[in-house]
């Protein structure tokens, strides 16, 4: 059976650690491994417990204390995967245990930090997806709302106001997810660009793309195989796509022929 004050004492630790300003990732990945091994032990984790909203479901608090921590790390570790697995557990905390167990000060935090990364992943239909299972109560809190009003830049093509939210981020933790997501934002304003442009002077495309530096814009442009000259960005077209576009449309254009062939010479048969 699982020791429930060495558990608390162990989530204490787990938290301080955590929140810490030089958290060492090692020490708290072995910390949260052991809490979840000691949770395991705890009779309310044991298939066909009974769970009620009584003083015995104090594990079942401190597991999501536990995995909210646990979601926090991966964030710090850079670990996307380890993040959604967290999160997920998460979810039988906050939604299937709500009628029992008091709410989490973390739980909006959570919840935001997930839409942000599917906006980051330009995963938006998963985004409205998930969107659509947060309370209407919820979607009004800070952090939430913080990945609504991105979401809402992104339709709308408003990048500037998109660029000044990655000066306002609502907590901390944002930032990792915020920057994986002006990566993607860049990547498609690099696309559009290179479908409407030519060329492009440095100063103009530095800052449509919102480097901050000329080699911070070379690396990217020699990355994405465009052709660095005087000051000048030459966008490589794809001659081969757009060969294949012309078959493409030429075989069209002799199918329709055909069938109006075709068609004319069934209606004389008749």
């Amino acid at each position: 059976m699982g020791d429930i004050a060495g558990i608390q004492s162990m989530v204490a630790d787990l938290t301080k650690m955590v929140d810490g300003p030089h958290p060492d990732l090692s020490k708290c990945k072995d910390l949260v491994n052991k809490v979840k091994i000691e949770l395991v032990k705890c009779p309310e984790f044991q298939p066909g417990a009974y769970l009620d909203n009584s003083e015995s479901n104090k594990p079942l608090i401190l597991a999501r204390q536990t995995y909210e921590k646990a979601a926090g790390l991966s964030i710090l570790c850079q670990d996307i995967d380890g993040f959604y697995r967290n999160v997920a557990l998460l979810k039988d905390f906050y939604f299937d245990y709500s009628s029992i167990l008091p709410p989490s000060e973390s739980e909006t935090l959570v919840i935001a930090l997930q839409l942000l990364l599917l906006l980051a992943e330009n995963q938006v239909a998963k985004f409205h997806t998930e969107l659509e299972l947060i309370p209407e109560e919820l979607r009004d809190n800070v952090y939430v709302r913080f990945p609504i009003e991105l979401e809402q830049f992104l339709t709308e093509g408003s990048y500037s106001e998109l660029l000044a939210a990655k000066d306002h981020i609502p907590e901390k933790s944002f930032a990792y997810f915020m920057n994986l997501l002006m990566e993607t934002v860049r990547d498609e304003v690099a696309k559009s660009c290179e479908s409407a442009f030519d060329e492009l002077t440095y100063a103009a495309a530095q800052k449509m793309l919102n480097l901050d530096s000329v080699t911070e814009l070379e690396q990217y442009s020699m990355d994405r195989g465009w052709i660095l000259e005087n000051s000048t960005i030459r966008f490589v077209k794809d001659v081969e796509g757009l060969k294949d576009d012309r078959k493409i449309e030429k075989s069209v254009f002799e199918m329709i022929d055909r069938s109006l062939h075709y068609a004319v010479e069934l209606e004389r048969i008749v």
